[in-house]
């Protein structure tokens, strides 16, 4: 029974640097993203237009791009983030649409 707690305890510390560091990719690509949201809205605001609405991407979404406005960099975390582009499209308007990307925190050592 002790060594069950024991290696309980064990698997327990083991997983928490894991978990911080998952909680520290969360909070920096939190802090990208608000970044980003905030210079779109300045932006919109500029252009005397409405701030866009935050789409999450589908595979084959057509996309009617004429002018690119914002670009959000990746998290400097190795896995995978969300990342957003801010576009004017033909008729004028913004609109914003949120993918994933890997981060660009990983390194190859070898």
């Amino acid at each position: 029974m002790k060594h069950m707690k024991l290696a309980m305890i064990i698997a327990a510390t083991m997983t928490m640097p894991f978990a911080m560091a998952s909680d520290l990719a969360d909070k920096e690509s939190d802090r990208i993203l608000h970044k980003n949201q905030a210079q779109v809205q300045k932006y919109a605001e500029d252009q005397g237009k409405p701030a866009p609405q935050v789409i999450k991407y589908k595979y084959g979404m057509e996309m009617d791009i004429i002018k690119v406005v914002s670009v959000s960099r990746p998290a400097e975390v190795c896995r995978v983030v969300p990342a957003r582009i801010t576009y004017e499209d033909s008729q004028g308007s913004l609109n914003t649409i949120e993918y994933l990307v890997m981060g660009t925190g990983c390194r190859n050592d070898g």
